[in-house]
């Protein structure tokens, strides 16, 4: 007996229930303390065998569709055994659940240079215990090493001290969560390392081939960095053609992603693609005849995967590589490929090796747009036709944009925030240069540095790095060229993506009724938003921002809001802990005052240390004050270093105390003070964010 699918897709078949799995697997964690999974895998597989065994006994054919729900079954439960089994925190023997004094770390990855401190990877092996024992263990850390320190490479084996902390989860609304970012890359905790403070032990411990990737990258980047003058150009041709990206500037960053280019400075299966197309182009005579086109397939090969290798293999390119390895071998043994099944079978081999990586948001827009251009860039591309060639190539290219755009786009908004609507003209605008680059960059690293034409080169292409910066630059300060703030809900990113699914059927065969659902859909997602819309124009809060070192207290009527703060508007802090929020609810208008300013409003009233807000009062409690009328406040913050073991005044008190943590003298005295009086308070910096709805 098999089950039953379509012969064409069978890959794409087995993909959908595997990878079903894994998402179940990481949505309810706590399926890992269950046997289930694995029973159910090991029943379903023997079922499927002993049907195909006595197939005619049974008379199996009469039920081709359990067949089918055999292989979802045993592929669903496959995959939340393999997600579980993959989430290292999960083993009883990770790192973690040892009482240890140092730890034996394997540096995993590359160190890269962030501001002033190393960052790296580090798989822990082994745990110094008490009375010079070790016990062997398991799990990821991230690394930080100051960059005074003795430097590490990749395959370094280091002993350092077991201060390690769990990485915090995010404390303010709309916060990018980077502990589940950390913890689907099976990285739970963190250590700074101070100089002095570590032991290397022994090096080049790890893969020599990646060793070797990692090394000749390097070299190469620090070609890039000595041959072009300008910073900036340097590290976009690095990102570029190596997948260097280290040293991009957020300002960069922002361009290339408020023009809808930021796929240009992510290695990635365009990047294979040009290759491919000039060893194609450079190879076509040869290709003919039996061994003629083998060979030729095995070099277009090798060079693919030789540019994966000067690209440190960049996870990306593999999958790109190998895709582009499974196509070019069938061809050359005359099969028919299907493409959309290759690229299945890439993502199958990929989440195989780590199903981890279906969290990440490069593996799936990548894929996502890949299957865009396999099904949806046709369809697209048909419904025009141009009898000039170079209309019809132009139209060819942007039919490619639209529906790797559109495919992507609910999911980029989702991780993003924003649309950028002049993406078509960015895309083809920077299409011949950005080829240019890669071929003019490539070149310049495969020639000495003491000839002279690489000197030409690399001026050439420090100019068309300028140009294509400055160029996307006007696009992104044009009129209305990005819808920024967009912030999706669950729900409403359910509803884009059934949109999406409906707007491609009604492109392979419009008819009324998927018109009508279409457009029903539609309705419902414009209904979504309204109602976000209307609540957000009407709704008051107030917020308390958790944060360690500095004051913000915020009050929001609608779209205005106040903010009483100590921070600079573009700090670090401001920008990852405040803005979000800011952006999630739409802001149009943002008052700035300072702690100790006074100011009045309509919802908000600040005289001396005392704010009046949305009909709460809040003490700014900012230096020692022995008498202390805490009853007739709601909120007592504290701003400043205060020893509360001298407030004798400090009764038992209705409201909250809010206690920061960078900025208080004597903490664990204060909590227990509080605590012996009954009195609620939370620790800015390591409790929840505060979010309290008017009075008024």
């Amino acid at each position: 007996m098999k089950a039953s699918h379509k012969h064409a897709y069978p890959f794409v078949l087995l993909l959908a229930p595997f990878a079903t799995g894994i998402l179940f697997s990481i949505k309810v964690p706590d399926i890992s303390s269950h046997t289930w999974p694995a029973w159910f895998c090991f029943i379903s597989a023997v079922l499927f065998i002993l049907l195909n065994v006595f197939y005619k006994k049974l008379k199996v054919f009469k039920y081709a569709w359990l067949g089918s729900l055999l292989a979802i079954i045993f592929l669903f439960t496959v995959g939340v055994v393999f997600a579980s089994q993959s989430t290292l925190i999960n083993r009883r023997d990770h790192f973690s659940k040892v009482n240890a004094t140092a730890l034996v770390v394997n540096v995993a990855t590359e160190p890269v240079r962030k501001n002033e401190n190393f960052r790296f990877t580090g798989i822990v092996n082994q745990a110094g215990i008490k009375k010079g024992k070790s016990k062997t263990v398991s799990g990821k850390i991230a690394v930080m090493l100051s960059d005074k320190g003795q430097p590490v490479t990749y395959g370094d084996m280091l002993i350092v001290p077991a201060n390690y902390k769990p990485i915090a989860p995010p404390l303010n609304p709309a916060e990018f969560n980077y502990w589940q970012y950390m913890a689907h890359k099976n990285i739970n905790h963190q250590l700074y390392l101070n100089p002095g403070n570590y032991i290397t032990i022994r090096k080049n411990t790890g893969n020599a081939i990646i060793a070797y990737a990692q090394r000749l990258r390097k070299r190469l980047v620090d070609k890039f960095t000595s041959g072009i003058h300008d910073k900036q150009a340097a590290a976009i041709a690095s990102t570029l053609i190596l997948g260097y990206n280290a040293e991009l500037s957020n300002d960069v960053l922002q361009t290339y992603s408020k023009t809808g280019t930021i796929h240009v400075l992510s290695v990635s299966g365009a990047h294979v693609g040009l290759v491919y197309f000039v060893l194609a182009l450079l190879l076509a005579r040869f290709n003919t005849g039996t061994k003629r086109r083998l060979v030729v397939t095995l070099i277009i090969i090798l060079c693919i995967w030789g540019y994966a290798l000067l690209t440190g293999f960049s996870p990306p390119v593999c999958r790109a590589a190998m895709m582009l390895s499974f196509i070019l071998i069938g061809r050359c043994f005359a099969r028919r490929i299907n493409q959309l099944n290759i690229l299945a079978v890439s993502a199958f081999i990929s989440l195989l090796a780590d199903p981890m990586l279906i969290t990440d948001v490069g593996f799936q827009l990548s894929y996502i747009a890949v299957a865009g251009l396999i099904v949806v860039q046709p369809l697209i591309y048909q419904k025009f036709s141009f009898k000039n060639k170079l209309a019809d190539k132009l139209w060819l290219v942007c039919s490619a944009s639209i529906a790797a755009q559109l495919v992507t786009l609910p999911l980029s908004v989702w991780y993003f925030h924003q649309v950028p609507l002049y993406f078509l003209i960015s895309n083809l605008i920077i299409l011949i240069p950005s080829a240019a680059i890669m071929y003019v960059g490539i070149l310049y690293l495969l020639m000495p540095k003491t000839w002279m034409i690489a000197k030409h080169l690399g001026f050439m292409l420090e100019k068309m790095i300028l140009w294509m910066n400055n160029t996307l630059a006007s696009v992104e300060h044009a009129p209305f060229s990005v819808i920024d703030k967009i912030w999706l809900n669950p729900l409403q990113l359910t509803l884009a993506i059934i949109t999406i699914a409906c707007l491609i059927y009604c492109l392979y065969r419009f008819n009324r009724v998927a018109a009508v659902i279409t457009i029903s859909i539609v309705t419902m997602f414009a209904i979504s938003f309204m109602g976000k819309s209307i609540s957000l124009n009407q709704g008051k809060e107030l917020i308390f921002f958790s944060l360690r070192s500095n004051t913000a207290i915020a009050a929001r009527k609608g779209r205005e809001l106040t903010l009483i703060t100590d921070l600079e508007q573009n700090s670090k802090t401001f920008q990852y802990s405040i803005k979000p929020y800011l952006d999630s609810c739409g802001v149009e208008t943002l008052n700035l005052k300072l702690p100790n300013n006074s100011f009045s409003t309509d919802y908000i009233t600040h005289d001396k240390s005392s704010l009046n807000v949305l009909g709460y009062r809040i003490l700014l409690l900012d230096n020692y004050q022995p008498n202390i009328d805490a009853d007739t406040y709601n909120f007592i913050y504290i701003t400043n270093k205060v020893r509360l073991k001298d407030v004798k005044s400090i009764t038992a008190h209705k409201g909250i105390w809010i206690l920061r943590m960078g900025r208080f003298a004597d903490k664990d005295s204060a909590i227990k003070l509080l605590n012996s009086r009954r009195i609620k308070y939370i620790i800015n910096g390591s409790n929840k964010a505060l979010l309290i709805p008017s009075k008024q």
